[in-house]
């Protein structure tokens, strides 16, 4: 039994930018963390995805969405930023040094 060509095949980076649309920083991150599928090293500097991969990872994330407008949407996301929150300032952590007055 054969199978036809189209139904897996290595999608190049420009095509996966256009099926999903984030910077190839955010896709790796979420590689790295295991919530996308992993990248196919096609050569030194040439990567690919698997499509069927890819379309099972949109199918998953259109049922993964909620009836409803305006909910709250889940604060403990993996990839969440854990930063400084607005107004804690790096410089408040170190002291300004004394100026002698001259």
């Amino acid at each position: 039994m054969h199978k036809n060509i189209n139904d897996d095949r290595i999608v190049p980076a420009k095509e996966r930018r256009q099926l999903i649309p984030y910077s190839d920083m955010h896709i790796w991150r979420l590689e790295k963390a295991g919530l996308f599928p992993k990248r196919i090293r096609l050569g030194e500097n040439r990567v690919g995805w698997s499509f069927r991969e890819l379309q099972e990872w949109i199918s998953a994330r259109k049922a993964e969405r909620t009836p409803g407008v305006g909910q709250p949407r889940n604060a403990s996301h993996p990839l969440k930023r854990k930063g400084r929150r607005c107004g804690q300032h790096r410089t408040a952590q170190y002291p300004k040094p004394n100026k002698p007055n001259v």
